[in-house]
């Protein structure tokens, strides 16, 4: 009798790998397009909404949850990404490799607008803008219906993130590759954006962490950790009662802000106050626990 190969364990199942990256690049060419923060609001709103309430429906029979709105939440804040490694790409970089992937002649016009994004071209106005003159690039070359989800496009960025701390310019390649062949022009737009770290949205991060959440800013300030503010804070009529600093989990500290002389003994109620001599430097935090140390630097990226 033939032995049975142990069962594997059934795929985690996430929001993130059913809701098409198309989704989220349609929901943020929106943003971006519409004028009005309100109109901006409304958008992002919805698309959250429509995840929570698919997110409802998945997991209606599960305890302990962790799958959240982090996936996309990763994706629409990058500069606040903690967990993945730097991509070690830039623009420059970025027009080379298309040119290379894309076959394109070196001499070519289309190499020219890539390679010299910042110089102004016609009356668009997307000079120093990369990802929309690739997107013009790249529109007659890339497939009309993307294939990836959010899920997907994470594990390629983590791939690409890995790689690149791995120095394998190689595997890098690969993985830009795939993701070349398997979205749009519009989508590439928003994963270059994505890659360099500015969406130009015209909207804060506050203000997205505080459609997400009341209680998200506070949390984040507190513990720097996009995750956990999508994980903890998933429900939004559940406010966050205890928001605690934890050892080797980096905070925001309160920065000094600049005052105006005439009001500072207005502001000390006329009382004895002493003004200390601000020094120059450079400013981390440390957390300690017995002999375990560790290091962040003020805007917490290392």
């Amino acid at each position: 009798m033939a032995s049975v190969p142990p069962s594997q364990p059934p795929p985690k199942k996430t929001v993130a790998s059913h809701v098409p990256f198309a989704d989220l690049c349609s929901t943020l060419e929106r943003i971006q397009k519409c004028k009005s923060r309100p109109e901006k609001t409304k958008y992002f709103k919805e698309f959250m909404d429509s995840w929570r309430k698919f997110h409802g429906a998945l997991h209606q029979k599960e305890k302990d949850v962790t799958d959240s709105f982090y996936p996309a939440m990763r994706l629409i804040l990058p500069h606040l990404e903690r967990e993945r490694m730097a991509y070690g790409i830039k623009e420059t970089m970025l027009a080379k490799l298309y040119i290379e992937l894309l076959n394109l002649p070196k001499d070519g016009k289309d190499a020219a607008k890539l390679l010299n994004y910042r110089t102004p071209v016609g009356s668009r106005g997307d000079a120093g803008d990369f990802a929309m003159i690739a997107y013009f690039v790249l529109k007659p070359r890339s497939p009309k219906q993307g294939r990836l989800t959010i899920e997907q496009v994470n594990e390629h960025l983590d791939a690409i993130a890995s790689n690149n701390t791995a120095k394998n310019k190689g595997l890098v390649k690969k993985s830009l590759l795939q993701l070349i062949t398997q979205s749009t022009a519009l989508e590439q737009k928003w994963l270059i954006r994505m890659i360099i770290k500015d969406l130009k949205l015209g909207v804060s991060q506050q203000t997205i962490f505080s459609i997400f959440h009341p209680d998200a800013i506070e949390l984040h300030n507190v513990t720097t950790d996009l995750e956990k503010v999508c994980r903890q804070l998933h429900d939004p009529s559940v406010s966050l009662s205890d928001v605690s600093i934890t050892l080797f989990s980096a905070f925001k500290p309160m920065l000094a802000a600049i005052a105006d002389v005439q009001q500072v003994e207005k502001q000390m109620n006329s009382q004895r106050f002493y003004i200390e001599t601000k020094l120059d430097g450079e400013r981390m935090q440390m957390h300690k626990d017995g002999d375990v140390y560790k290091y962040f630097s003020r805007n917490v990226f290392d």
